[in-house]
């Protein structure tokens, strides 16, 4: 599926939209991902789940712009997984005693 069809899918019919993208992209994401962040699945899997939602809110900007889809989620993998691990280094460390 195309860019800008995928981009029109998830403004239609969301749902569809992003199990399309998730189908075509989710490769692409995790790899960074697990690069990223490769001590908790978890982490992975909710930052996946960030970026889809971002290409859906995105989606309209990315058709007007006629933004590549592949880049776009590859930028935005990269940035949510550091965004993570800013938040993990900042949690408390708990030590049980």
């Amino acid at each position: 599926m195309k860019d800008r069809e995928l981009t029109r899918l998830l403004q239609a019919h969301p749902e569809e939209g992003l199990e399309a993208a998730m189908l075509e992209y989710a490769p692409l994401v995790k790899g960074i991902l697990c690069r990223i962040l490769p001590q908790n699945p978890c982490d992975r899997e909710e930052c996946m789940a960030d970026v889809f939602v971002a290409l859906w809110r995105s989606a309209a900007k990315l058709e007007a712009a006629r933004t590549p889809l592949r880049p776009w989620l590859a930028v935005a993998a990269r940035n949510r997984g550091h965004q993570i691990i800013r938040l993990i280094l900042k949690m408390p460390k708990v030590i049980w005693a």
